[in-house]
């Protein structure tokens, strides 16, 4: 009999690294695609720039709260149980998001969809990470989060044959509306998935159903684990996970500050470096911008994660963003054309090999099962808050002061996030049973 932690990769972990990332894919196009109908709908409605931004971020907002309460209840009552509901709101919220007739409903409709999405940033590492071994958690989580690449290649790939053959009114309703296929595609499967091993001889000290291929696995249960009750408080009244929180928290946030926030401004980016573009010339340049540099770094990160750790590439992707982002900055009016896409392209890399795959291994693996949940649910909010506070105020910093000073606050924001990083522990191939009791016993 082995133990999870020492078990050999197998296809049962592969099947769970689908069901789980699938969902990802459809959070990425759902959250991104936003920007392409953005710029339609303004036109459209006659927008301003304040409604624009709600428009935007709206969605990030809600999957503030739906990480946090999502991820909580998936501490108290399983993983399976809620497994599968946000796959729901965000059927929901695409479906209505595309029958819209007006601003304040669409804003709600994006607020239904974002509380689903939030769900899935603090349930799908969750499930993933407590099916993996210590080995390989960190390539499957990240394999998870790695369908994020195939969402914002989505995005531009879809959109571009809907404008080239439909009016722009009923455009952006199909590109909003097309959401609610993957995720309606993958809710079964989610509701089939099993609940993870570790909550049921942790936490619910029930008898540990494993797929067929995991069944010779034994848990090596933590006695103090058994006993414990999901408790809320203590994730912020212990020292120990209360500084873990933070400053995963922390990292996370600058990070979606910057990523979204510069993301969703891509394509007047992009007009900057170009001049003059169509829809149809910027949704391919994003394509191809993704497709060059995101999805190598994506990948990249998967497969040496669980080799060079999660602490030094994501240090090293905060300084590298930082370093891009601020040469962009310095040299957007030079007309280098070339320069200034690779400088974009460069810091998109990293963005993917770095901050970007690390800041969602990392809280799965920081805290003990009865509290994995809450503090995985809350560090993602803590991103998603980041992510709001970019996408509505990066485009007025933007369009009032350029990039030069866009770029500034951006480096300024993602070395705030490598600070955060330092004082965080490197946690590659530790056991999620023994870790936490083992480092507390070391520290007295």
């Amino acid at each position: 009999m082995q133990s999870i932690d020492e078990l050999p990769l197998t296809r049962a972990h592969l099947k769970i690294m689908v069901v789980t990332g699938l969902g990802f894919l459809t959070d990425a196009y759902d959250l991104f695609i936003i920007g392409v109908a953005n710029s339609i709908i303004a036109q459209l409605w006659k927008l301003s720039t304040l409604e624009q931004s709600l428009l935007v971020s709206t969605a990030f907002i809600s999957s503030v709260l739906g990480a946090i309460v999502l991820g909580k209840l998936s501490d108290l009552m399983g993983r399976k149980r809620f497994y599968g509901i946000e796959l729901i709101m965000m059927i929901a919220g695409a479906i209505l998001s595309a029958l819209s007739p007006n601003l304040i409903i669409l804003l709600i409709s994006r607020f239904i969809l974002g509380f689903g999405i939030g769900g899935d940033y603090s349930s799908s590492p969750t499930i993933m990470g407590e099916f993996a071994n210590r080995k390989d958690r960190g390539k499957l989580v990240g394999m998870v989060f790695t369908m994020q690449a195939a969402g914002l290649i989505a995005g531009p790939l879809i959109a571009i044959p809907v404008l080239q053959h439909v009016n722009a009114d009923t455009a952006w309703r199909i590109l909003l509306g097309i959401g609610a296929i993957p995720a309606a595609i993958v809710f079964y499967s989610r509701r089939k998935l099993g609940e993870t091993p570790r909550y049921l001889a942790e936490i619910a000290n029930k008898p540990v159903q494993l797929p067929d291929e995991l069944k010779n696995v034994v848990i090596e249960l933590n006695e103090a684990e058994m006993k414990a009750q999901p408790n809320y408080v203590k994730i912020f009244s212990d020292p120990d996970m209360r500084r873990r929180l933070i400053l995963s928290s922390l990292a996370w946030f600058f990070l979606d500050f910057a990523f979204y926030g510069i993301t969703l401004a891509i394509s007047e980016i992009l007009v900057n470096i170009y001049g003059s573009l169509t829809t149809l010339q910027k949704m391919t340049l994003s394509a191809e911008l993704f497709a060059a540099f995101a999805l190598p770094g994506y990948l990249l990160s998967t497969f040496t994660v669980d080799r060079i750790g999660r602490k030094p590439i994501q240090l090293f992707g905060f300084a590298s963003m930082a370093f891009f982002y601020l040469m962009l900055g310095i040299f957007m009016g030079s007309h280098q054309s070339f320069l200034l896409l690779l400088l974009l392209g460069l810091a998109y890399f990293f963005t993917q090999f770095g901050p970007n795959s690390t800041t969602f291994v990392y809280p799965l693996e920081l805290f003990p099962t009865s509290l994995r949940a809450t503090g995985q649910g809350i560090a993602a909010a803590s991103g998603k808050l980041g992510a709001f506070a970019g996408a509505f105020t990066i485009p007025i910093i933007f369009n009032n002061y350029g990039f030069f000073w866009l770029s500034i606050v951006a480096a300024i924001t993602l070395l705030a996030g490598l600070a955060s990083t330092i004082y965080l522990p490197e946690t590659k191939a530790t056991s999620l049973t023994w870790q936490y009791r083992e480092e507390k016993a070391l520290q007295g």
